[in-house]
């Protein structure tokens, strides 16, 4: 296994926790925002957060399988 594949690996590995944390990230502040909040905007920035965990959701299906097929090529 040479470098460039090694370190193509690592990158969609680390896009893809990427795109996992903005998921994560997003639903936290999102029920934080709409439910235990007190500011004036927190619809809008819970509504933000709600978009930082779909746009999150999207990088993580884009990337997956591409994991898993990089993954059976070389094993």
């Amino acid at each position: 296994m040479n470098l460039k594949k090694i370190s193509i690996s690592m990158a969609f590995n680390i896009i893809c926790a990427v795109g996992a944390t903005l998921v994560l990230l997003g639903l936290i502040l999102a029920c934080w925002f709409f439910f235990a909040s007190e500011q004036e905007g927190r619809f809008y920035r819970g509504g933000i957060s709600l978009v930082a965990a779909f746009i999150g959701y999207v990088i993580y299906r884009y990337m997956f399988p591409r994991i898993h097929k990089k993954w059976t090529d070389r094993y």
